[in-house]
């Protein structure tokens, strides 16, 4: 937990420095599960409207990843937030997927791709490890 904390604080300042240059992240919220429990991705595109709504595209996740190996369990809403009073061009939007597996494989999920204004944003790419019951 500390680790995504950690991480969404340094994307949060990178984007105070570079607001013209849109930013995307993908977070698991763990690294490790057994086979049929779930994993929270959270996927966040970081970006500076400039006072005009921004033409977003978000990734198209089908039903399964991984070639069937990782199902889609449920896709969030996504959320728009002010990133700071003070600017409010600059913005996060962010969407929440549950995950599961039933393979006992490390799994790579990512990169995903954003499309905003034009410009083509990737995200990182995460593993988890897919354990059987002992």
């Amino acid at each position: 937990m500390k680790r995504s904390l950690s991480l969404l604080l340094f994307v949060f300042i990178t984007v105070r420095l570079f607001a013209q240059a849109p930013q995307a992240l993908l977070q698991a919220d763990t690294g490790k599960i057994r086979i049929g429990e779930q994993v929270t991705l959270t996927l966040s595109l970081f970006y500076s409207d400039k006072g005009k709504t921004a033409d977003i595209q978000w990734p198209q996740l089908p039903d399964s990843l991984e070639n069937g190996k990782v199902l889609l369990v449920d896709r969030g809403y996504r959320d728009t937030l002010n990133m700071s009073a003070e600017d409010s061009n600059s913005k996060m939007q962010r969407q929440k997927i549950t995950i599961t597996a039933f393979d006992s494989l490390m799994h790579e999920l990512g990169p995903f791709t954003f499309v905003i204004n034009g410009d083509t944003v990737y995200t990182n790419s995460i593993d988890f490890q897919c354990e059987t019951f002992e």
